[in-house]
């Protein structure tokens, strides 16, 4: 980034050189007290600026991640960054697109032969960024990258979906092709359709779900689930708890949805 800097200074007149002679000083002439003018008022101070809003620090990292070397979530998982890239953003030529710059880190949650992958972005002013990844129940956020040139060293905030911890209070709405339901977190659910599996008699076929996830800033994401009609009708979604009340097959389904709790992952864990 290239700063131009302006400086403004202070002029000064030089007298000449030599003595002038001296003169007599300027002797006011009496002035009647009605003539004297008034002395200045002097103008009101300004208010003084409201202080700036102070963004909120960042939590302390919970994990500080080496560039493919795994560490341990639990038992099974095991989280590792595979990939750090740098971006620099061109403009647009009709200026609608900014120049700027970020970072893109790849993480990798892994379970056996089972990989589940995703990205973190941080990028410059005038572009959204991402720096939240969900690896099934677990929350990773991307709080900085050192030396991203060399020797990345990425600091991660890892949470994970509490399995103790009662969930928070339900939005409850009906959802239908025409009427997605809004959550606290500008999260939108929008309803795809339902299906049904044949079944051998004296079975009871799943209630088949297909439903549309929207987040700020990210690719939409498609879940599809199942219920059992005589069962406790719920599905799960990253935090989010979802219990079917009521449905109209291929129509509308009431839902309740409730946000649970996430708890703080340690190397400890």
């Amino acid at each position: 980034m290239i700063r131009h800097a302006l400086v403004v200074g202070a002029a000064f007149a030089l007298g000449c050189a030599g003595r002038s002679a001296p003169t007599e000083p300027d002797v006011a002439e009496p002035q009647d007290a009605a003539t004297v003018p008034a002395a200045p008022v002097k103008p009101a101070p300004e208010p003084e600026p409201e202080p700036a809003v102070k963004p909120e620090p960042k939590p302390e990292p919970t994990h500080v991640l080496e560039l493919r070397k795994p560490v341990a979530l639990d038992r099974q998982n095991n989280l590792r960054v595979e990939s750090v890239v740098i971006e620099s953003i061109e403009p647009s030529p009709d200026g609608e697109y900014p120049a700027g710059a970020g970072i893109d880190v790849g993480v990798v949650m892994q379970r056996g032969k089972y990989e589940v992958r995703a990205s973190m972005t941080e990028l410059s002013e005038g572009y959204a960024s991402q720096p939240v990844a969900w690896l099934e129940n677990y929350r990773v956020t991307l709080l900085a990258v050192d030396d991203p040139h060399n020797a990345p060293k990425v600091s991660v905030t890892v949470e994970r979906v509490s399995e103790d911890s009662p969930p928070g209070a339900p939005t409850i709405g009906r959802l239908s092709e025409a009427t997605p339901i809004s959550l606290d977190d500008e999260t939108v659910l929008r309803f795809l359709g339902h299906s049904h599996k044949r079944t051998y008699p004296g079975q009871t076929s799943p209630l088949m779900i297909a439903v549309r996830w929207e987040t700020p800033g990210a690719e939409p994401e498609d879940q599809h689930t199942s219920i059992m009609p005589d069962g406790p009708r719920e599905f799960f979604w990253r935090d989010r708890v979802v219990k079917v009340v009521e449905w109209q097959y291929g129509d509308w389904m009431d839902l309740e949805i409730r946000q649970r709790a996430l708890e703080r992952v340690t190397q400890a864990s």
